[in-house]
């Protein structure tokens, strides 16, 4: 088996869901580097990325979907998880 396949048969192999759950919970999701307040860009100085995401956080994969002038909708406080109902993209893609 490599990368996955088994040899000549051209399926992929299950995954289990421990092994789902364990990739789901390395992923890195966007926190506030301090307090943030609404209609704020967010940028590298006011936020940093770091492991657990928590659910509905913006995750380090997302992030190249987001355009440059993400504001914030609410005040969102130091070290609070950053989340798609919390943010609008005025330049996303």
């Amino acid at each position: 088996e490599m990368l996955g396949y088994p040899r000549n048969t051209g399926s992929r192999r299950r995954i289990p869901q421990a092994e789902k759950d364990y990739l789901e919970a390395l992923k890195r999701g966007l926190y506030a580097k301090r307090n943030i307040d609404a209609g704020e860009t967010l940028n590298e100085e006011n936020s940093y990325m770091a492991i657990p995401a928590q659910p509905g956080q913006i995750t380090s994969s997302q992030m190249h979907l987001l355009g440059p002038l993400v504001k914030t909708k609410y005040k969102i406080s130091k070290d609070g998880a950053i989340t798609s109902a919390n943010i609008v993209d005025e330049g996303g893609q």
